[in-house]
This record gives C-alpha cells, structure tokens and sequence, in this order.
C-alpha cells in the first residue's frame, strides 16, 4: 500500500501508483488528531451550528477523519441520512474545511446532480468556507482541454471538484475512454486524485447495474460521504448498493453466500456493521 502526507514532497505519479500485488494503490494516510483539534478549524462555523449538525461533525470525524488501521470496518465511509433541510450543506462543508485545514495535501470530490452544482458553489461562499470551489461543467468547445484544465488546477491546490453524475459517469466510463484516449485520461484522474468523495443525493448512483454506480464505486478513496434523505424505499438491493458505495469494505468478516450473481445477507448482521447518522 502506497502511503504520502503532503504534497510539498514528491509528486504523486496517478498513472504507476501500485500495491504489493500489481494494483492500483489507494494513497490514503489522514492526520491523527483528536476531536477538540477538528473543531479548532472551525470555530466561526461551530457557533453557527445547531445540536444535530455538531454531531453530524462529530460522528464525520469518527468515522473519516481520525486516522484507521487499513483492516476490516476501521476504514472510513458512511452515510449521512438527514432529511431535508437540516444544514447538510453546512455540515458537509465544516467537516471539509476541518479535514483540508488539517490535511493540506487532501482534495475533495463533489458529485451532485446537474441542478445542485451552482447551489453547493453558493453554499461554499455562503458560510465563508476560505477553500477554492472548482466547477466541472460540460461543454461543446474543446471540451477535453477545459476539463483537464479544471482537474489541474483542482489538483494543485487544496480544494474542492464538484461535478454532474452524468458527467462524471460520461468520463469514467471505460467504453467511452476505449474511443477516446483523452477521456481516459480524464476518467483517471477523477478516479485517483480525490481523496474525500461526497455522493450529494446519493439515492441517485444506487440503482442495480448502472454505469454511474459502477464508476462511483471506482473511485480510489476510503473516505466516502453519502448523503441521502432517502436511504432506501422497500428496496434490499437499493439498501445495499447505498451501503456498498459508502463502505466498499462493509461486509468484511460476514459469511456472505453468492447465488445467481447477488449477494445475499443478512440485513441484521449487515447493519450492526454501519456507520448512518440519522
């Protein structure tokens, strides 16, 4: 496993980064600090904030921004289930701030649906977050050019990609990037350079076999945030696609059989193993 702390050392090389067996490498290796040190970040922002956004934070911090053992269920990823209109928005973007101020070699990935790009842009003004907020938009004219320009500058600096599912869909795919070598690319980058990943309205990538859940689940990051409203709807599949794209690693030690090609569990067991904010 390939492990950096800051990017003010080598260069990381997103294209030859590999594991121990021939992989791609996940680069993930948070600061270690305690509670009081996140909140220290954000202190114009926590007096903004009402109880259960506090806790939000706070169990945010437990389960992403503490250092974890790369074993089992201590890796981070879950899943914020608050209704709407609840200050997610703040939320998500105090614990971002806190994490990046802490982590200055960290970039973070917003994927949104089309209608919530400029909103969370807004947001990020909004609340004074002091990170640069970067809009990853399609476009007609030479839009391969504009796009790496984009994830450029997004991975120079600390800050923050917010992009469709579509069009993240769009340039991950890899039948897509089979015809165009650009896309390919493009699609890696997005893949390999975030190391905080936001599924905003995350009902949307969960439906079973979709291109844009198997891109999502492609991203090479533990520190997976879903947001979601509506976790699932009489739907054990949608529950555990939803679960899957938070904590890929979510039925570690479960003696899960394989039958028709799905999996099949024991919802129970599944959910004594999972992080939700409620």
């Amino acid at each position: 496993m390939h492990h950096y702390n800051n990017r003010n050392g080598p260069e990381r090389d997103l294209y030859t980064l590999k594991d121990d067996n021939g992989c791609p490498a996940i680069a993930w290796n948070p600061v270690n600090c305690n509670i009081n040190s996140a909140w220290s970040q954000i202190e114009e922002l926590k007096d903004k904030m009402r109880d259960h956004q506090k806790d939000g934070f706070e169990f945010l911090w437990k389960n992403i921004g503490a250092s974890f053992k790369r074993d089992g269920n201590h890796i981070g990823g879950c899943i914020l289930a608050h209704p709407p209109g609840t200050g997610k928005s703040l939320l998500i973007i105090s614990f971002l701030k806190s994490f990046m101020h802490l982590n200055s070699w960290s970039r973070a990935l917003i994927v949104a649906p089309k209608n919530m790009l400029l909103p969370w842009q807004n947001e990020f003004g909004k609340w004074n977050a002091n990170i640069n907020v970067h809009l990853l938009r399609s476009v007609k004219a030479k839009p391969s050019l504009e796009y790496l320009k984009i994830i450029s500058e997004w991975h120079h600096t600390t800050s923050v990609l917010i992009i469709t599912y579509g069009l993240f869909a769009k340039l991950t795919d890899e039948r897509t990037a089979a015809k165009k070598l650009e896309y390919h690319n493009i699609g890696k980058l997005l893949l390999y350079i975030p190391d905080l990943l936001v599924m905003d309205e995350g009902h949307v990538p969960r439906r079973n076999y979709s291109k844009l859940r198997k891109s999502i689940s492609r991203v090479r990051t533990w520190g997976r945030i879903l947001v979601s409203g509506t976790l699932f709807q009489n739907n054990v599949h949608e529950l555990f696609n939803s679960l899957y794209l938070a904590r890929p690693n979510f039925l570690y030690g479960l003696d899960v059989p394989y039958l028709n090609e799905r999996y099949f569990f024991s919802l129970k067991s599944v959910c004594s193993s999972l992080s939700v904010s409620p």
